[in-house]
């Protein structure tokens, strides 16, 4: 069976430089490799995915590690509900509202309104340019 590296995830990520290949080999990897990953692993490569993949950090890759994720907290509700809403510690004193897809989500209270502000710059006026004296015409 395959290990479980890090390194070797990142390693392709970053010595492939064509988009689509890039995300086929790293589809590939997880499907071989990523279930062999203990759970900080695949975190580890889920928070980094962005930067790594760029581009080919495709919906299909983002799936496939929280497929990953979810495998290795089933059991753990706490764990399984963090990955799909905010952390608790972001929701202590407020208030939670349940979402239709389940889940929790923060409601988060909305931003001081901004000063009214006016339209174009304020620029203060110009001096006027002094005018050359014309020289009559010959």
């Amino acid at each position: 069976a395959p290990v479980c590296v890090v390194a070797d995830f990142r390693t392709l990520a970053f010595t492939h430089h064509v988009p689509q290949e890039r995300a086929n080999l790293a589809t590939q990897w997880l499907r071989s490799t990523g279930p062999q990953c203990s759970e900080a692993q695949i975190l580890m490569i889920r928070a980094n995915s962005a930067a790594w993949l760029g581009v080919a950090d495709t919906p299909a890759i983002m799936g496939l590690l929280e497929r990953l994720v979810e495998a290795r907290q089933m059991g753990k509700p706490e764990l399984l509900q963090s990955l799909y809403s905010s952390p608790a510690a972001e929701r202590d004193n407020a208030p939670d509202v349940v979402r239709a897809t389940g889940g929790l989500r923060t409601v988060v209270p909305p931003v001081a309104p901004l000063p009214p502000m006016m339209l174009g710059a304020q620029v203060p006026a110009m001096p006027a340019m002094p005018t050359q004296p014309r020289m009559p015409s010959e």
